[in-house]
Order: structure tokens, then sequence, then C-alpha cells
């Protein structure tokens, strides 16, 4: 009678295979929700510099910023609006909220719904800080503090919770 040999793999191979997948996975995994967090900020950025670009041409136009968002000659989908004296909110279609506010402080903020962890703030020209870009990371926020930093922001203080928001630490970016 002959032997035959088992052509499988040990335990210790497999679990050697899973330990290293796991290791692989703990890496990959919070850079890939980095990376992600960076890219839905860059269209903020790019949803930005377009606002901004537009309430300048109106500005140079008519002397004050825009009343309400129709008046903005942009391309970008607002799915729903609200509009005061001095505040005008809106919906993107891709989740993010945008606010401009044309009373003192001239500049408009981005920022993620519903979670609120990171914000850009682009202040206009004609505002206390002309063309000032920023970054809020919630505070208490590792991820939101860190995207800000890779940005090559420069931290400039905190912005108060209010209301549904929450404290912000305030990086200014190059």
């Amino acid at each position: 009678m002959q032997k035959t040999k088992n052509q499988g793999f040990t335990l210790i191979e497999l679990l050697v295979v899973v330990l290293i997948i796991g290791i692989l996975a703990a890496i990959a995994v919070p850079q890939y929700q980095s990376a992600v967090l960076k890219s839905k900020y860059q269209q903020f950025v790019i949803q930005g510099k377009a606002l901004k670009e537009s309430a300048e041409r109106y500005y140079l136009e008519t002397g004050s910023y825009p009343p309400s968002w129709d008046e903005l000659d942009t391309e970008i989908q607002l799915t729903s609006q609200c509009t005061s004296s001095d505040y005008m909110c809106a919906r993107t279609g891709n989740g993010f909220v945008v606010d401009l506010y044309s009373g003192g402080s001239k500049n408009f903020v981005f920022y993620f719904n519903p979670s609120r962890n990171v914000c850009y703030v682009i202040w206009l020209h004609n505002s206390p800080y002309p063309d000032l870009r920023q970054c809020g990371a919630a505070a208490g926020d590792t991820a939101a503090n860190k995207l800000c930093t890779s940005l090559g922001g420069v931290q400039n203080g905190t912005l108060p919770g209010v209301n549904q928001f929450p404290s912000y630490t305030r990086y200014d970016l190059p």
C-alpha cells in the first residue's frame, strides 16, 4: 500500500496569509479614507473658485455682491436655496452645503452635509480678508485636521461652534 501525500496548506501557513492581509488592510483603509476626503475637499475648491469668480463679476457690474443665487452666472447645480438680507445658503447636487455671507464677512463657506467635519472658506475680494482661503477642521477630528495641514494650511485660531456647527480649527491656505 502506497501512502499519498496531502497537497494543501497547513493551518500555520493560512494564518500567516490572513495576518499579512490584515496588516495590509489596516494600512490601506485609512489611506483610502484620507484620499476620499481630500478628493471631496478639492471639489469644494473647484466650486468655490467658480462661485467666487461669478460673485466678483457681479460686484464689478453692480457695486455689491449678489442678493440671490439666481444672479450668479455659474453652472453649479443648486438643489435647494435660502436667502436673507446678508446671507444665502444652498445645497449642491453632490451633497455639499454652501453659504454666502454678503454682510460684514463677505465669504463663501462650503461644508459636507451632514457631518460638517471639514469646511472650506473663500473670502471675496472686497472683504476684511481679501482673497484669503481657509480650511476648517472640526475640533478633535484627526482626519480633518490632517487634511488641512496636508493642503499646506497654517493654523490660525479657532471658530466657535454655533447651532448645529462644531467648533473649527482654522487653517490659512497658501
